[in-house]
């Protein structure tokens, strides 16, 4: 079964944790690891700060993507305004007004 980021940053956590617990008895047993939860925490915390940042730029290509469907709503909104301008100007009839009501389909 492969595990989730979540479960992966909490399994990273509690090795952390546990390895600073059993710190004592693994160094009885002829193993210090100090190194290996010095490095665990680091990657650890390098770990957080990459997700902080990919949040981040998620909520802003969020945004920005809103206000890109904000910007083309207002430029069809006006290109659909100049369609009715011409339209009352030359007659839905005329042919350059057939013309623009065809680009919209």
């Amino acid at each position: 079964m492969a595990l989730n980021d979540p479960k992966r940053r909490d399994f990273v956590s509690q090795m952390i944790q546990l390895m600073e617990n059993e710190r004592t008895e693994m160094i009885s047993k002829g193993y210090d690891p100090t190194n290996r939860i010095s490095q665990l925490k680091d990657l650890n915390t390098l770990a957080d700060q990459k997700e902080m940042a990919q949040q981040k730029m998620a909520a802003e290509a969020k945004a920005a993507t809103a206000e890109s469907k904000a910007a083309l709503m207002e430029a069809y909104n006006e290109a659909s305004a100049v369609v009715d301008l011409v339209s009352g100007i030359l007659g839905k009839n005329d042919e350059m007004v057939q013309q623009m009501r065809k680009f919209r389909k």
